[in-house]
């Protein structure tokens, strides 16, 4: 009996070379990505194992190898689909474990086609596992089967049968992938490459689509926005405001064009609006078009230049950190000078050293939200000191400190730093429209001669 069912594993993978879908020799790597071993529960066998699909529909339908991620996705999700309906591809799923939760990741949908910095890793999605190449189609398969007790010779056969019609299986249902599918994947990702490709030549930093809809449904395994599917239910596209002049991009995989809101280099863009409107909501579809979507997701007409910096309040230490273009002098507890500060950082500082440290990369952009900013690096209050100049000061006296880099936040509280906006997007009943900045300097004048009308009016002894 062989001691382990790892070491069994390797000597069953040579026989399945004649499956549909047959080991992909040349990408094992044992006890990394090709392992058969005992669940933590001890009733499961849980396995992974990367096959090659040779004759492979995705391959014929996929010419243009920028869109060969828009190819394996579609390869892959229409796998998941029969996963309930084959019986031989139930191990994908777990099904006929006691936890079939386990393998909830396996076949859950998913709607992205290519991220640049491995989120979503759980996922059966396009990645360095799953790709397409001049050899074919390679996919990672991991599953769980009942644990059929020690690899026993009669239970390393039983197991050797499943995993052949399970290659078979994933094999068939490649086969079955409808071409228009896969061709439709394959230009949406083309579309999304080149026109990213294009924004730094046209000055732009992010292009969001008239259309898209950018409000996402999170789940137990998809819990994060970059990841999560379209929202169900009512759902309200984003259009361009007419008074912005919309821009429009050829798409060169599809052949159509689309128009749409352009965010350009060095420019200062606020999103405002009432509680829940959605200005996170877009914060979040910007930072996700770094990535390509598939059909049907809602993202797929968002793309943003990658390299933009998201900054925050935090409380780490400082090691060197340049807080200069918003400290002239630094706060008691924190040693060394504005220009390389060391100590305990407030949340203040923490987001004034990311703002200068995203500038000094010549970042494409900064953004970030009120809801998790440090509002005192924001906008004024009647007790600062000189020491401090927050960033609306900045961009109203010293823009050119920020270099090319654009500046897009939102803001429900901060009018004074909306106030230096270069363009305002206000939402209302979720719909965006544009306030003109000079509109919105004069409203701002009058909300604050009726709140000092107010306080004037004020009567009583106020307590000490």
């Amino acid at each position: 009996m062989t001691e382990t069912w790892n070491a069994a594993l390797k000597a069953i993978i040579p026989t399945l070379t004649g499956c549909r879908a047959g080991p992909d020799m040349k990408h094992i790597t044992y006890g990394a990505n090709a392992y058969c071993v005992r669940s933590h529960s001890r009733d499961e066998l849980r396995f992974c194992l990367p096959l090659l699909v040779t004759e492979s529909v995705s391959k014929t339908a996929c010419p243009d190898s920028r869109g060969q991620d828009g190819a394996v996705w579609a390869a892959l999700e229409h796998i998941k689909t029969q996963v309930p309906r084959i019986p031989a591809l139930a191990p994908v799923g777990g099904r006929g474990t006691r936890h079939p939760r386990h393998c909830i990741a396996h076949t859950e949908p998913c709607t992205l086609i290519c991220t640049p910095d491995g989120m979503g890793e759980a996922l059966w999605k396009p990645d360095r596992n799953n790709f397409l190449d001049a050899f074919g189609l390679h996919i990672l398969v991991r599953g769980a089967l009942p644990y059929p007790g020690p690899p026993t010779v009669p239970a390393q056969h039983d197991v050797r049968e499943k995993l052949r019609d399970l290659c078979d299986a994933i094999g068939d249902a490649e086969a079955s992938v409808s071409p228009r599918q896969v061709e439709t994947a394959v230009l949406t990702a083309i579309d999304q490459k080149s026109l990213r490709q294009r924004l730094p030549e046209e000055g732009i930093i992010t292009f969001i689509a008239d259309g898209s809809l950018m409000a996402r449904k999170e789940t137990e395994v998809r819990n994060h926005y970059r990841i999560a599917g379209p929202k169900e239910g009512v759902h309200i596209p984003f259009f361009c405001p007419e008074t912005l002049t919309p821009a429009e991009f050829d798409c060169e995989g599809s052949g159509g064009s689309l128009t749409g809101f352009a965010i350009r280099r060095r420019e200062a863009v606020a999103i405002i609006g009432s509680n829940a409107e959605g200005k996170t909501t877009i914060i979040h579809g910007i930072l996700s078009g770094v990535d390509d979507h598939a059909p049907g997701d809602g993202r797929e007409g968002i793309v943003t230049r990658r390299g933009i910096e998201r900054i925050a309040a935090g409380a780490y230490g400082l090691k060197g950190a340049d807080v200069s273009l918003f400290f002239k002098s630094l706060p008691p507890g924190v040693n060394g000078t504005p220009k390389m500060a060391y100590g305990a950082g407030s949340g203040s500082l923490v987001m004034a050293y990311e703002c200068v440290r995203a500038c000094a990369r010549k970042a494409p952009a900064i953004l970030f939200d009120e809801d998790t900013a440090a509002n005192n690096l924001l906008i004024p209050s009647s007790f600062q000191t000189e020491d401090v100049t927050p960033l609306s000061e900045v961009l109203h006296h010293n823009r050119e400190a920020l270099g090319e880099t654009a500046l897009i936040f939102a803001a429900g509280s901060s009018d004074m730093l909306v106030a230096r906006a270069d363009v305002i997007i206000r939402l209302k009943d979720h719909a965006a429209d544009a306030v003109p900045p000079q509109e919105f300097r004069a409203h701002l004048q009058d909300h604050l001669r009726e709140m000092l009308a107010s306080l004037n009016e004020e009567k009583g002894t106020p307590r000490i």
